[in-house]
């Protein structure tokens, strides 16, 4: 019967998630030029694409494949323009590169809202939140339950992994360094979202691995920051953006001098 509640508050979990995008969604439809929509509306549809990331082994594969391929879609085009309402309020100290950056983010938000009422888009969101609502689990699973125990190793490996990488990871391989960001930052979503199925600190990452999220979402806003100011300003913005690269730089080595 342990097994059988563990499913159920997973498919609660997998509902909430799906209820939240929604509400977001609406959010973001109803004040389109509040930041702080789009971003939530973001973090809705990440936490969702996490979840069935790591529910992978127990939904039956086609589901698990649609849905992580229509969060994905769905969340791509939100990349951008949280880029661009990052970087605008930088800029106060640069009225004329604020306001070709400004421009740049109107257009995008534009082309965002208009994406999201297509047909197309709708029906991605009908296919999300009904296959979140309604998961399809594999026949062991709708039969058993999930195993508390299992669930929580998942999670235990999950953080020694990013723990492992944290202290190996090559920091001058973005790359590497970037999809350790993204781990550690999926897996603090999931073990938010499954909390109810897990010990009390079953995903707790050492105070380290805190800090180094924190400092590796500074060097990724770095770097971002510096490429959107060449790739929008050109010439006009080069002094500035040599200023975000260093900036990125002394947080890498920042990051070197404290392993």
């Amino acid at each position: 019967m342990a097994d059988i509640r563990t499913l159920m508050l997973v498919d609660e979990a997998l509902f909430e998630a799906a209820t939240t995008i929604k509400i977001r969604k609406k959010d973001l439809l109803k004040w389109p030029d509040d930041d702080e929509h789009l971003h939530q509306y973001r973090i809705s549809v990440r936490v969702a694409r996490s979840l069935v990331k790591f529910l992978k082994p127990y939904q039956q594969k086609q589901q698990n494949l649609l849905l992580k391929d229509a969060l994905k879609t769905l969340q791509d085009p939100t990349s951008r323009m949280r880029e661009l309402d990052v970087l605008v309020p930088l800029l106060a100290d640069y009225p004329a590169l604020q306001e070709r950056v400004r421009t740049k983010q109107l257009e995008t938000r534009e082309s965002l809202l208009m994406q999201l009422r297509t047909a197309e888009v709708e029906s991605l969101h009908a296919l999300v939140e009904d296959g979140l609502k309604h998961a399809h689990w594999k026949k062991p699973v709708r039969i058993n339950g999930i195993d508390a125990d299992a669930l929580t190793s998942r999670i235990t490996a999950r953080r020694d992994e990013c723990e492992k990488t944290l202290a190996t990871v090559d920091f001058d391989d973005q790359e590497a360094v970037h999809d350790l960001r993204k781990q550690a930052k999926a897996l603090r979503y999931v073990a938010r979202e499954l909390a109810c199925c897990l010990p009390e600190g079953a995903a707790d990452v050492s105070g380290q691995m805190r800090k180094v999220q924190d400092k590796l979402g500074e060097w990724c806003d770095a770097r971002v920051n510096a490429a959107l100011i060449t790739e929008i300003c050109g010439d006009a913005g080069a002094e500035l953006s040599a200023s975000f690269r260093q900036q990125a730089k002394d947080i890498m080595e920042e990051l070197k001098a404290a392993r």
